[in-house]
């Protein structure tokens, strides 16, 4: 049994293993409950950097149509329009669609780090996927409580 004076004297009585039962839920929870954090950082493929604006246009379009499935993003930092391509979590996913890319554009397709928009669906499904993951022991970005 503990002792303990509180201000008003009184006097707290606890049983000790009240202690052990705390610090073993404790650490259940650790074991149990995983948060991940959806990540804003990941890659996107620059299919195109060029002044011409109609063949950036042009470009876009084509990309719309092949690729219906990815959001395309059009970019001008002076005097280049930028033709930016899907937002991926894993560069892998980026660079498979960089390969695709290449064989539709001659030159100056790549891979390139950026902030990334995600649909509610996809955030759903990666914090599902990253959940996995972090129970396996597999990923660095696992947080337990």
């Amino acid at each position: 049994m503990k002792t303990d004076t509180l201000k008003n004297d009184m006097i707290y009585v606890r049983d000790t293993r009240m202690d052990m039962l705390i610090l073993k839920r404790a650490e259940l929870n650790k074991k149990t409950f995983v948060t991940v954090e959806i990540p804003n950082k990941g890659f996107r493929v620059q299919a195109m950097s060029t002044s011409d604006r109609t063949k950036v246009l042009d470009a876009k379009a084509k990309i719309l149509s092949t690729f219906p499935q990815h959001r395309v993003y059009l970019l001008y930092q002076a005097p280049y329009f930028k033709l930016r391509v899907g937002n991926f979590v894993e560069k892998e996913a980026a660079d498979l669609l960089r390969a695709e890319l290449a064989k539709i554009f001659s030159s100056g397709v790549i891979t390139i780090p950026s902030d990334i928009e995600l649909t509610k669906k996809e955030k759903e499904d990666l914090k599902i996927k990253l959940t996995e993951q972090a129970k396996e022991g597999k990923t660095p970005q696992k947080k337990k409580n």
